[in-house]
């Protein structure tokens, strides 16, 4: 359950609290922040790196820079290649200066939510490398920590590291002390909700999850997303060869007629609102719908037929750095019921621009541009998604079509410079 839905009353330790307000606080610091650089790109040469820097230098305003650590002038640098990447192109010398400015300093030169905050500034103005850089150093910051001081903040801080590096007999030791220091609802609900992938034991009580169970439990299935463009005989054959079919945001329009298995569709919450008028054209194509967040009339009205249910946990709290996309949610959300066999066909991870099948995208979007997964991956960071994806394949949950497999066994530099090169404004 989702911390932020629970009053603060509800917390029994007040730094806990505070901890957790700041995380709010600060994710909506970024985005405020990214509004204001954004502003400013539009500026002329002169003027615009000028004013991000201002923007960057009151953000850190209240950070200690120590003489050997960050300075002003690595912001500068910072400010003037956010300028260049939304205009003329960034200049690969200055780029690589600036790399090797932040590589050299330590991961404590920053709190952890200010390299967290560099990192969505650098994910949302194409700045990719340098984004998984200060990822790194936020890693680092939380182990480093956690071993010389073991708080709530820190074991929580862990928990989600060792989640990240798919150690989940780790996080599972960390959750327990966590719970056994610490009795608040946030605490309770985050334990509550856990569970061991390869140790699952987790069980279904009410009815709706009980038919759902019953879809999903002793199944194969095939999690086809999106991204399954080029579809011949033999990938068609495949998926047709298991039990049932999960696709992303169904609205009606099918993927493929060769396809011959029942379906059911899991909807984002954009998906869920967009579609409160025409769903009833084609929900008797479902044998089932999950929705991210349940809100609207006929959403409820599907869920008390019992053809219908909301995800079972929020996946946001378990990931490092949030938030995870729909692939990562739907693969969280079937694995607890059982099921003999998932694949998933149709996820590269964007690693090249031909990212959807024709007419998942929404009428009346316009054509995406590569800012636009900019902030996709500012929203959506792109390394949590992928390891996610990767752990779940290392302890055998899931299998893999090729451009997936592929994408996974990639260094995290080769797909930072993948990205770089298909998403980025290089001169």
């Amino acid at each position: 359950m989702n911390f932020f839905s629970k009053s603060y009353k509800d917390f029994l330790n007040e730094s806990l609290a505070e901890y957790y307000m700041q995380k709010l606080c600060l994710k909506s610091n970024k985005t405020k922040l990214q509004k204001k650089i954004h502003s400013c790109i539009t500026l002329d040469s002169d003027k615009g790196p000028k004013e991000i820097f201002k923007t960057l230098k009151w953000e850190f305003k209240t950070t200690t820079f120590k003489a050997s650590d960050i300075t002003y002038r690595n912001i500068e640098r910072l400010s003037a290649l956010i300028y260049q990447s939304n205009n003329s192109g960034i200049k690969r010398d200055e780029y690589e200066l600036v790399i090797n400015d932040f590589l050299s300093l330590s991961s404590n030169s920053l709190s952890v939510n200010d390299w967290d905050k560099l990192g969505f500034i650098c994910n949302a103005n194409g700045l990719f490398k340098l984004s998984g850089l200060f990822r790194k150093k936020e890693t680092d910051f939380v182990i480093e920590r956690y071993k010389k001081k073991r708080t709530i903040k820190s074991l929580i801080a862990m928990f989600r590291v060792y989640l990240d590096l798919g150690n989940y007999e780790q996080a599972e030791k960390v959750i327990e002390q966590i719970k056994s220091k610490n009795s608040s609802n946030y605490v309770s609900n985050l334990y509550t909700s856990f569970y061991n992938y390869q140790n699952n034991k987790n069980t279904h009580s009410d009815n709706i999850k009980n038919t759902f169970s019953e879809l999903i439990k002793n199944k194969k299935i095939a999690v086809v997303a999106p991204g399954l463009v080029e579809i011949d005989e033999s990938v068609v054959n495949d998926i047709n060869s298991y039990d049932l079919i999960i696709l992303f945001n169904y609205k009606g329009n099918k993927m493929d007629e060769r396809f011959s298995l029942p379906f059911i569709s899991y909807y984002n919450s954009e998906g869920g609102v967009i579609l409160k008028d025409s769903f009833k054209n084609f929900s008797n194509d479902l044998a089932f719908s999950v929705f991210k967040k349940i809100s609207q009339p006929y959403q409820h009205e599907l869920n008390n037929k019992g053809r219908a249910k909301q995800v079972d946990r929020d996946l946001n709290e378990y990931f490092f750095v949030p938030q995870p996309n729909l692939l990562q949610i739907v693969l969280d959300d079937i694995l607890i019921y059982s099921p003999q066999k998932i694949k998933v066909f149709g996820s590269n991870f964007y690693l090249n621009k031909n990212k959807y099948y024709k007419g998942y995208i929404y009428s009346g979007r316009s054509e995406e541009k590569s800012s636009d997964m900019w902030r996709a991956f500012a929203y959506h960071n792109i390394l949590s998604q992928i390891n996610y994806v990767r752990n779940m394949y290392n302890i055998n949950a899931i299998e893999l079509d090729k451009a997936c497999f592929d994408a996974i066994n990639m260094s995290e530099d080769e797909l930072l410079d993948t990205y770089e090169s298909i998403y980025s404004n290089f001169k």
